[in-house]
């Protein structure tokens, strides 16, 4: 099991009504892991403070005083029994040690993240450098309205293209990039990630200022000197806007439909072209998007929102088809570019799902029992690896290929004992697909708790 706590912020608005409100709670969750899978086991969220934007919160806002206590977790009980003593094997720590590595590559892509921001917070000629430093030699970066820019020495030479190359002693506006609610899929290696996080935009100037949102698909890699880099970033936006902090986000007009359906592009898109213009990208992937093809779409209608990654749980893709997994550049445009051309793997996009079940016949016949398995990816994805079905009398396994579309089934031994069985359905993972498992049982006549021919 797992807890989570923290504080909601919620930006809430109706602009047919010209409303916004601030809305903070306070929520306090639980999981739990079935089959190798996080689920939620109980969600609480409890409402603090609820605010009109025009007013604020400084009086305590519109609702009525909250009687929530949020509390610490509480872990005064857990931690007490001591561990139990096991021997360790050469397997179980190179098993061990991937782990760690994995969890290394969570905190190292989440860092890198989180770099980045800090100096697009900042940006100038100077701060161009920097910048670039933390993409790998043949990272790829989208520069926003523009296009992808391919390679560290592309990336800064587009940055320093717009905004020079020396220091700025002053500035009269900041734009903060923050990138908050970030989703890690960590590699088997634990040497890449991919990252999903949120634009959260504030920004100021002498004269006004806005918030904005979008988001944010990443790429990283482990280099050879053990450094955490970005190998590919593409940033979504925006999603919604205000114009100014006095009308806030429930106070922006709908676009005239008769404007056109793009601004004027940028002037880097002149001065220094993209190595792969938005507008170029043929599908639906860049549709709507400022830069990209079609009329944009701007709030208060609602754009397409992209995922990267499957259903943590079900495994299951959007249904509208908004699923655009890894580099988005190197997806369908510019395979070339994906790192599992440089030796990475491609981190997996969701859960594999393993499925135990009898084979047709009720799982017993006189011709003997068997279990079939099936492994089921994400779209597009081979299955390849072990696949283990153990009980205390059965050891049994096979190495699924490509050609087995992910399923497999099994005999069962006929000298079982009756009784009731337990049985664990196993798949080993590989280099793209997380391991999974799955639990079947059953009941042969002669045994304890025997049901069948009573």
């Amino acid at each position: 099991m797992a807890d989570a706590r923290g504080i909601e912020i919620g930006l809430v608005g109706d602009q047919e009504k010209g409303r916004a409100s601030w809305r903070f709670s306070f929520f306090q969750n639980s999981f739990v892991r079935r089959n190798g899978i996080w689920q939620f086991l109980n969600v609480t969220i409890a409402p603090l403070v609820v605010a009109n934007y025009s007013d604020g919160w400084g009086h305590g806002g519109v609702m009525p005083a909250s009687t929530v206590d949020p509390v610490l977790l509480d872990y005064t009980t857990r931690g007490t029994n001591k561990p139990i003593a096991q021997t360790t094997t050469a397997d179980s720590l190179e098993e061990l040690s991937r782990r760690l590595s994995r969890s290394y590559g969570y905190e190292g892509a989440e860092s890198i993240s989180n770099a980045y921001g800090f100096y697009i917070d900042f940006i100038d000629g100077a701060a161009c450098s920097l910048m670039a430093a933390i993409h790998h030699p043949y990272a790829n970066k989208e520069s926003p309205f523009a296009g992808f820019y391919h390679t560290r020495q592309r990336v800064l030479e587009a940055c320093t293209q717009a905004y020079g190359t020396s220091a700025r002693p002053t500035r009269s506006a900041i734009s903060f990039h923050w990138r908050p609610q970030p989703v890690i899929h960590v590699s088997q290696d634990g040497r890449s990630a991919s990252l999903r996080a949120r634009l959260l935009q504030p920004a100021t100037d002498k004269t006004a200022g806005t918030i904005r949102g979008g988001m944010y698909h990443d790429q990283m890699v482990l280099d050879e000197n053990g450094s955490w880099k970005l190998w590919s970033l593409t940033i979504d936006e925006f999603y919604w806007t205000m114009n100014s902090w006095k009308e806030g986000w429930g106070g922006v007009e709908v676009r005239d439909k008769d404007a056109p359906d793009q601004p004027p592009p940028r002037d880097l898109v002149r001065q220094y072209p993209p190595d792969l213009w938005l507008n170029e990208m043929e599908g639906e992937r860049e549709v709507g998007f400022m830069g990209g093809r079609e009329r944009y779409v701007s709030w208060p209608e609602i754009q397409r929102m992209w995922f990267g990654y499957r259903n943590p749980v079900s495994g299951g893709v959007p249904e509208n088809g908004s699923y655009w997994p890894g580099c988005v550049p190197c997806y369908q445009h510019k395979p070339e570019w994906g790192m599992t051309k440089h030796g990475w793997q491609e981190p997996p996009t969701g859960p594999t799902l393993v499925r135990a079940m009898f084979a047709p016949g009720n799982g017993s016949s006189d011709d003997g029992t068997f279990i079939s398995v099936s492994v089921t990816p994400g779209p597009g994805e081979v299955v390849e690896g072990v696949v283990r079905l153990v009980g205390e009398q059965v050891e049994l396994e096979y190495v699924l290929t490509d050609k087995d579309e992910g399923r497999v089934t099994f005999e069962l031994p006929r000298n079982l004992s009756g009784g009731f069985h337990l049985l664990e359905a196993t798949f080993s993972g590989s280099n793209r697909l997380k391991p999974g498992r799955d639990m079947i049982d059953l009941t042969l006549p002669g045994g304890p708790g025997s049901r069948l021919g009573d």
